[in-house]
């Protein structure tokens, strides 16, 4: 994904998957990306420390 760095984003069922796949990426690309998803454990398992240098993530557990 390109054009992302600084960008912010939400991703609804990013806590795995098609989701997951794309919070990784979009972090990766230099975004800002909040997870929203009602299965907080499952994102726990493989939320990643991404480098400063890339984007960031949130997490927000869906009531």
């Amino acid at each position: 994904m390109m054009g992302l760095k600084g960008k912010a984003a939400i991703v609804t069922g990013g806590s795995s998957g098609i989701g997951e796949a794309t919070v990784r990426e979009m972090v990766n690309s230099g975004a800002h990306v909040l997870i929203a998803t009602s299965m907080m454990n499952a994102v726990n398992s493989w939320h990643p420390d991404f480098p400063a240098s890339r984007g960031q993530t949130e997490k927000k557990r869906k009531k």
